[in-house]
């Protein structure tokens, strides 16, 4: 065993998470129903097809013993050609700068500190 300076352990933290909108399909299940209010969080409907009417988001962390952090980046994956056209991104990938989307950007609005958000385009084919 061998010393390691901080600065070169990393550790990587990627979360994903499935992002998806739609419309109130009547007889949809409740889920997170207030049987008080009547108030109702959200509905959803068993899909027994494919999973494309939603995005695949994943988030990254990445940060080392040394106490530095990467700039915090969003992957969003399956965009179709609609989302992102050939013409103007003919490689599928798009990547945006976003002041403020950093760790602590939500609890100080006064940090400018730049994340990524890149959107990848899937195949035709691709299930997400």
């Amino acid at each position: 065993m061998y010393p390691v300076h901080p600065s070169m352990v990393f550790s990587t933290d990627d979360t994903t998470l499935f992002v998806f909108e739609g419309q109130d399909v009547s007889g949809g299940e409740k889920l997170g129903s207030d049987s008080e209010s009547g108030s109702i969080h959200g509905h959803f409907t068993t899909d027994t097809g494919s999973h494309k009417s939603g995005l695949r988001v994943r988030v990254t962390v990445t940060m080392c013993a040394g106490g530095f952090l990467a700039p915090l980046f969003l992957t969003v994956t399956g965009q179709s050609e609609h989302e992102l056209p050939l013409a103007t991104c003919p490689d599928g990938v798009l990547i945006m700068e976003v002041p403020g989307l950093c760790v602590g950007g939500t609890v100080d609005p006064r940090n400018r500190n730049v994340g990524y958000v890149a959107f990848i385009r899937g195949k035709p084919d691709d299930a997400i």
